[in-house]
């Protein structure tokens, strides 16, 4: 079984492994309600759990949900409530999304709030190591002291340093990536006696779940292709710093955007679909269907159009499911289904896998080799 590094920028396989897989995903912020770009991310490592599981191993996969995040406190202000108030209702929100698509079963839900004691443990020992320093009241990691900072995203220092992440005055180095926030926190505040009130920043609240939940140390790290620089670049850092360990994470993995028009679906952009809306039209499975029809790591256009015809490939599914027939020839289902894993072992190739499994529809497959391809991918019938 291979799978693709984005930091080695190649299929890796998984050779000699321990029988426990560990992933790590960076999920949605709790100010808006979730989109589809959401949901496949959310169905890919949902479906990537299911599939380790079937494979034999242990997968454990926890999601970080971002509850502390300046564009919540900007929310919660504009309506008049708290941010709690604010993140517990999308939380709320997401999991009922979640019920609604029939997905996250395998996955475990982290909020940042609940580790921020764990983040200023985290900020401390880099600053004691010197690998972090106080400038205005505010912390920053040095990234020229992180080992290898812009392998992943495949930029030189001099790049970096022209985008100007965290624009601030007494920064050492302009590619320098905040740690603390003590100055611009809005209404969301933490208190430390050495760092004051303040919030920790993205970066540090998601390696300090990585770091509390693996130890730092875990095989697969997940989200979508927008995070690779800054988010995942500097998380890498963070955890080579704790660690001291070179490739802390076996495998970064991402997940491709959704796209409407030609653009990148987002809430900062206001043109996204809500799981809520697309679910009162498509049934789950469509939903499901229609993700897995393009390779995780390809952009996806959305397209109505598309949504429909899977509709009427659900129907089909479902007629086989339920069908009362079993196949005559249950070698040629054994044959279908080991090609099935075959494309899902080739970095979860599920647009190969998916049309596999149409072919053994069309041919008569087993209906109880079909309920194994459809319980891998998650499809209730």
């Amino acid at each position: 079984m291979k799978l693709f590094d984005t930091l080695r920028m190649k299929a890796i396989g998984l050779g000699p492994h321990p029988r426990q897989i560990k992933i790590l995903v960076c999920g949605p912020t709790l100010y808006e309600m979730c989109h589809l770009g959401h949901a496949r991310v959310l169905y890919f490592y949902d479906l990537m759990t299911r599939y380790f599981t079937h494979k034999g191993f242990h997968a454990m996969t926890v999601v970080t949900i971002t509850d502390i995040d300046p564009k919540i406190s900007a929310k919660a202000i504009g309506i008049g409530i708290s941010t709690q108030a604010l993140s517990d209702r999308f939380m709320n929100e997401l999991l009922h999304d979640m019920s609604l698509l029939e997905i996250g079963g395998f996955l475990l839900l982290a909020r940042v709030s609940n580790y921020v004691n764990a983040a200023i443990g985290l900020i401390k020992k880099l600053s004691s190591e010197k690998l972090a320093y106080s400038a205005s009241g505010n912390i920053y990691i040095d990234v020229r002291k992180i080992l290898r900072y812009g392998e992943m995203s495949g930029m030189s220092y001099d790049r970096i340093k022209e985008l100007r992440i965290d624009i601030a005055p007494n920064k050492h180095n302009p590619g320098d990536i905040l740690l603390w926030n003590s100055i611009n926190f809005s209404c969301q505040q933490f208190f430390d006696p050495a760092f004051g009130n303040g919030i920790p920043w993205w970066h540090i609240q998601d390696a300090s779940i990585a770091m509390s939940i693996f130890e730092g140390h875990y095989d697969v790290h997940g989200g979508g292709i927008e995070l690779i620089y800054p988010h995942h670049e500097t998380i890498l850092g963070q955890l080579r710093a704790l660690t001291n360990i070179a490739r802390p994470v076996n495998w970064w993995t991402h997940v491709g955007t959704v796209t409407i028009r030609g653009n990148k679906m987002s809430n900062s952009l206001s043109n996204t679909l809500k799981i809520r809306d697309i679910a009162r039209e498509f049934l789950p499975n469509v939903i499901k269907l229609y993700l897995l029809s393009k390779h995780y790591r390809e952009e996806l256009s959305f397209s109505k159009t598309c949504l429909k015809k899977y509709a009427a490939i659900d129907k089909l599914i479902t007629e086989s499911v339920i069908s009362e027939k079993n196949s005559d020839c249950i070698s040629y289902s054994n044959k279908i289904f080991a090609k099935f894993q075959t494309y899902l072992d080739n970095d979860f190739d599920t647009q190969g896998a998916l049309s596999i499994m149409l072919e053994g529809i069309a041919n008569g497959i087993d209906r109880n080799i079909l309920s194994k391809m459809t319980d891998i991918f998650g499809l209730y019938y």
